[in-house]
């Protein structure tokens, strides 16, 4: 169900401009307090929640991390995923699932995750090369998570296995 309280039934109930309410509920130094408080409270009375999607259109900026997976059925990546999700959220992020059947993250994964207007992405598969120069041609921070990668370019979080084995053997 679509959410049908925006800024213009806010500025219609207090008779004032879009623009105002706009600015006072980001807080603008050229609104009053008297104002932002009356604003809020209508926005409030009214259940309003901002749609992060058209802002991200208006600044040219987004909240979304695009997260990168082949599959949920490992219970370690569904784990991670989970507990990622709930880190960035916590630092005032929106978290975009994107399911893939590659064994690798492909320069269209890349792109799909810059269509929906992700500000980074996440993966959890190792990726091509192509991938990688798209997501800095793109400006796109990329983190490459639980998989090793040769790519010098890319920030990677991931244990070598293979060495913890010797280690705990």
């Amino acid at each position: 169900m679509k959410n049908e309280v925006g800024l213009k039934l806010i500025s219609m109930e207090l008779g004032v401009s879009i623009t105002t309410v706009s600015r006072a509920l980001r807080d603008c130094s050229d609104i009053s307090e008297s104002m932002k408080a009356k604003v809020r409270e209508k926005a409030v009375e009214l259940k309003y929640t901002p749609n992060v999607l058209a802002r991200s259109l208006v600044t040219g900026k987004s909240n979304f991390i695009c997260v990168v997976v082949d599959s949920m059925k490992s219970p370690f990546f569904s784990v991670i995923v989970d507990e990622l999700s709930v880190k960035l959220k916590n630092r005032g992020y929106n978290v975009c699932l994107l399911p893939v059947s590659n064994r690798f993250l492909e320069r269209n994964n890349v792109k799909e995750a810059a269509s929906i207007g992700a500000a980074a992405i996440i993966s959890f598969l190792a990726p091509h090369k192509d991938a990688v120069e798209y997501a800095i041609l793109l400006d796109k921070p990329l983190l490459i998570f639980g998989r090793g990668c040769e790519e010098q370019m890319v920030n990677k979080i991931y244990t070598d296995d293979i060495r913890g084995g010797e280690i705990a053997a």
